[in-house]
């Protein structure tokens, strides 16, 4: 899903004093007598009071209100000045993991500020020393208990913190895979090596390695392996199959999967530069194959038990016994279920991935495309000595057969689709067993926006790879559409949510050649879409504005296609209308795709809503008058910054000028 830009932070007029809040009062008073006494006891000359210090600071910074608190008075600063160079490995130790526990909590802001202020070279020299710390079993062996917990402890938050700024960042990724070039085999050794150690003494029971630090060793992994094939080939894939086979912990087994998948995208994209450099045969395998099928089953197999309900509840245990052995208790609980929710999660996030390499081959997805030296008019497909008749009668789709207005899927006869490619086992898999996951999921907060991204990729997977006379996948496409197609989820909180649902929606719409129940609540559907867009507009972001736009614009296409709905595709001429008439002041993206959104609505004169909806709202002279405009907005795109997008956009100028002459002559 698209992250929301971080938006700069305005200068505001300098307002006159006026009275403290209350809210003010009491923060000052948590910044005198909590907050400042602890920083300052960071550099106190006491180990003990320092290691107080920071164990108190990991504990306030759960709370979202101290750590806001806590940031204000350069926490990070302080941390990286002073407790990263302590010469107390403790509090070294749990300093990286207060560091960690930040970038999860704050992400980019945190992320991007502790690289900019070196926090490699910090880094480096930790590795080096674990290095020294963990140098083979013997060494581990000879540690007595404390030690050995306390060098685990350290990699695991250095490690741990490592993969967490990696992955709040595109700059800061391309830098730890440079700076630490060689990570890759590092861990791989080390994660060999904790695998194959287990300490034991004459009165002792074996003592393993934490389970934490191997779900920290492998989230590293899946995080650096992605598109980085200098990562891939340094590690060992014997560890990873061991995992997957061994490991109790569901997360590390789902990270080991995430491995697996990102190796498996890297080939593909391997074998596709090789192709291009002729230096191979085009691959007779599409991105169907087993080995992704596996990927898939396995995800699957290691989430579906999990008692969604009962994690919850230890997530946020209500404690009535306060003994400590009850205590304990219910914090080894609340870690567990944390953990079963981050395997979910990461899980989900694959699902979605695997669902697009199903239906978009890996090597498109992840290779840039140069189309650097694509000129207007040059290389684009089209016959320039075509006339604009022609061009448009072989371009637009046929015409559909009238339809009555129907409100119920019982009522919609949907033939079998051909399909060019037949779809294999794990595309079946996708409709029987993921399907019902994610929707179950989608009652479940902490998971809902992630099931929502990963039922728009299964929903367009599955409406292009089976037909809709395979009942099974009809019945959950007509289930998505009336859980989906309601107030409750087009108007969510979460704008990721509503981008997801939109997605979903166009997908199913698709499926049923947009032939769906188009009310909600004796409601237009695309009248509460249409408003919908407009209110989230202000106070979304604009990439994920763009998103979700342009996803409603392809979900309106098609359900105004549908022939005897004449006022279903006047709402949605008016939607477009509404995005074409400033073409400079719309996102290119949008006003692109929205253009050629018009051409397949109104393609033809034989469409039975031509003449009331096209003709009557003018929309010819609408058209001439933005086409300046877009032709203009096609130029201002950097063709060497961005030359997919150029080319698109000058498509689109140049079909619009023909789309204009074609209609005016249609009717003559």
């Amino acid at each position: 899903m698209a992250k929301a830009k971080r938006s700069k932070k305005s200068s505001l007029a300098r307002k006159a004093a006026g009275p403290i809040s209350k809210n003010d009062q009491k923060d000052e008073r948590l910044r005198q007598e909590k907050i400042m006494p602890l920083i300052a006891k960071l550099s106190y000359p006491s180990t003990s009071d320092r290691a107080m210090a920071v164990s108190a600071i990991i504990s306030m910074c759960e709370d979202p209100k101290l750590r806001s608190l806590l940031l204000k008075e350069k926490l990070v600063q302080t941390i990286m000045s002073q407790s990263l160079t302590d010469n107390s490995e403790e509090i070294v130790a749990e300093a990286y993991g207060l560091l960690r526990n930040l970038v999860a909590e704050e992400g980019y802001d945190v992320a991007i500020f502790l690289y900019r202020q070196d926090i490699l070279t910090a880094i480096e020299a930790s590795l080096a020393k674990i290095d020294t710390l963990l140098n083979g079993t013997e060494a581990i062996v000879q540690m007595i208990g404390e030690q050995r917990n306390l060098a685990y402890e350290y990699f695991e938050n250095v490690i741990g913190l490592v993969a967490s700024i990696a992955s709040a960042d595109e700059e800061i990724f391309e830098a730890v895979d440079k700076r630490l070039s060689q990570l890759g085999k590092f861990v791989s050794e080390k994660l060999a090596l904790v695998l194959s150690v287990t300490v034991s003494g004459p009165k002792t029971k074996p003592v393993k390695v934490p389970s934490s630090l191997i779900d920290s060793l492998l989230e590293l992994v899946y995080v650096l392996s992605e598109s980085n094939s200098n990562f891939i080939n340094q590690f060992n894939r014997d560890l990873i199959e061991e995992i997957i086979k061994n490991s109790e912990s569901k997360v590390s087994k789902v990270y080991a999967n995430g491995f697996k998948y990102n190796a498996y995208v890297e080939s593909k994209v391997t074998l596709s530069k090789q192709k291009n450099q002729k230096k191979l045969p085009t691959p007779t395998s599409n991105s169907n194959d087993q080995e992704v099928g596996d990927i898939l089953s396995s995800l699957i197999n290691i989430i579906s038990p999990i008692d969604i309900t009962s994690v919850r509840d230890h997530l946020r245990p209500v404690v009535e016994n306060t003994e400590p052995s009850q205590l304990n208790e219910s914090s080894k609980n609340a870690v567990a279920a944390r953990s079963s929710i981050n395997a979910i999660q990461v899980a989900i996030e694959l699902i979605t991935a695997i669902a697009e390499t199903m239906e978009v081959d890996p090597s498109i997805i992840y290779t840039e495309k140069d189309l650097s030296q694509l000129e207007l008019g040059e290389s684009d497909g089209m016959d320039e000595d075509i006339s604009d008749e022609a061009y448009f009668e072989q371009s637009i789709s046929q015409n559909a057969k009238p339809e009555e207005d129907l409100g119920q899927f019982d009522d919609i006869e949907i033939d079998g689709r051909e399909s060019d490619s037949v779809a294999d086992s794990s595309v079946f898999f996708l409709n029987e067993k993921v399907v019902p996951l994610c929707v179950r999921y989608l009652s479940i907060p902490e998971l809902c926006s992630r099931s929502m991204a990963a039922l728009n990729n299964v929903c367009w997977t599955l409406q292009s790879k089976i037909p809709m006379n395979n009942n099974e996948w009809k019945t959950h496409a007509e289930q998505l559409w009336s859980n989906l197609a309601t107030e409750t989820y087009l108007n969510a909180s979460e704008v990721e949510i509503v981008i997801g649902c939109v997605g979903v929606l166009g997908a199913v719409a698709t499926a049923f050649k947009g032939q769906v129940p188009v009310e909600i609540n004796n409601h237009s559907l695309v009248s509460t879409i249409s408003k919908m867009c407009i209110d989230l507009k202000p106070s979304t972001p604009e990439d994920e504005y763009l998103e979700l736009a342009t996803r409603v614009v392809v979900l309106f296409t098609v359900l105004g296609k549908v022939q005897s709905r004449h006022g279903v595709t006047s709402e949605v001429s008016a939607f477009f209308s509404e995005i074409i008439k400033t073409p400079l002041s719309t996102p290119a993206p949008l006003l692109f795709e929205t253009i050629n959104a018009i051409f397949d609505l109104f393609g033809d004169a034989s469409y039975d809503y031509d003449e009331p909806v096209f003709v009557d709202a003018n929309w010819v002279d609408k058209l001439k008058q933005a086409l300046p405009q877009v032709r203009q907005a096609a130029k201002r795109i950097d063709r060497k910054k961005d030359p997919e997008l150029r080319a698109i956009g000058d498509e689109a100028a140049l079909n619009l000028t023909r789309f204009i002459d074609y209609k005016v002559k249609e009717r003559l």
